[in-house]
């Protein structure tokens, strides 16, 4: 496939808010929180955001971008939250709510508690009770939308003292807590080190492509590009062999530092493996990126790794680049990719 025939575009994520903000469907609160659930985790996370077995409402939504779009985090004071819901809250809908708290920025005092008014589901709010008997130290923590989604509450996040994590309400054991502690532990990383970033030093924390190195449109292509700007390249054949189940509207494209390269569809049009040609600085390195279904380079969604390219390399050599990780179903995310590569004479 061709970049020079791609019509690029951008991919809001306003449809998988619609998706976790208003809590998929399925049975209450009340019911979710009786599932029964394997002791995978600590004691207090066993039944948070649990997901009914057989309830498939919450598949295809990608973690790591949901929770980079977070435009603020708001830390519920847990001693006044009971007499603020004393009222009690909707399980099943979205409300405005008054919760006391305060607002967190990474690298800043907190603010000062007050009551503000939040846009939230109810089934997320069951996350204070859980946070309450979590123990002495234990956190409740609301990730708020940006003006896209009016500031509405994306998910609720609780902590312990060990920093042992969930998100609350419906369904979001699978949607978040799964996927997210599998991200963290893969990266070396806990949630509580995410709370508080937001924009650029999120999604770099995440492994996700920032505003800082997003790459730029140039595409390498000997029908339009000029001898200046491939002086110096070798055209080299990829072999490209990602596991067999990664089938979503995305699509995987190669780069380098001066542009990009071809790319190849996810969405179950083309076989793999695939031969692609792509263009490589001897003794430089080749990145692989993940980029939407149209294969929009201003917008990519995350690079998935690198393979240094050998200084001695031939054209008449092909590179057998094998990619791992677990692709999410709307093609929003690879969790923990790996890229492994070897050299085959042709």
């Amino acid at each position: 496939m061709s970049l020079s025939h791609v019509v690029l575009r951008a991919v809001g994520a306003i449809a998988v808010v619609g998706c976790l903000g208003a809590g998929c469907g399925g049975p209450s609160s009340d019911e979710m929180l009786t599932t029964e659930r394997a002791g995978e985790r600590a004691d207090f996370t066993a039944e948070v955001g649990a997901c009914p077995e057989g309830d498939e409402s919450a598949e295809g939504v990608a973690a790591a971008p949901f929770v980079a779009s977070v435009a603020e985090w708001f830390e519920i004071d847990l001693d006044n939250a009971s007499e603020s819901l004393a009222g009690g809250f909707d399980r099943s809908s979205t409300a405005t709510y008054r919760i006391p708290g305060s607002e967190l920025v990474a690298g800043q005092d907190s603010a000062a508690r007050h009551a503000r008014e939040i846009q939230i589901h109810g089934s997320l709010l069951e996350g204070i009770d859980a946070a309450r008997q979590a123990g002495p130290g234990s956190r409740a923590l609301i990730g708020l939308g940006g003006p896209d989604v009016d500031g509405q509450a994306l998910f609720l996040v609780v902590m312990n003292k060990s920093g042992e994590f969930a998100f609350a309400g419906h369904c979001q054991e699978r949607l978040l807590t799964d996927p997210m502690t599998t991200l963290l532990a893969s990266q070396g990383l806990s949630m509580i080190e995410l709370v508080g970033l937001t924009g650029s030093e999120l999604e770099a924390q995440l492994g996700l492509a920032t505003s800082g190195d997003t790459p730029g449109p140039a595409v390498l292509n000997p029908e339009f590009s000029s001898l200046q700007e491939l002086e110096g390249l070798t055209l080299v054949s990829v072999v490209i062999s990602p596991p067999d189940d990664w089938r979503a509207p995305a699509t995987l494209c190669t780069r380098i530092e001066r542009g990009w390269n071809d790319c190849m569809p996810l969405d179950g049009s083309i076989e793999f493996p695939q031969t692609v040609s792509a263009y490589v600085v001897p003794g430089g390195s080749l990145e692989f990126w993940l980029l939407d279904e149209a294969a929009n380079l201003m917008r990519p969604i995350q690079r998935l790794g690198s393979i240094e390219v050998a200084q001695d390399l031939q054209p008449s050599t092909s590179v057998v680049a094998s990619l791992r990780g677990r692709l999410a179903p709307d093609g929003g995310a690879v969790e923990a990719p790996v890229v492994q590569a070897e050299l085959a004479t042709l």
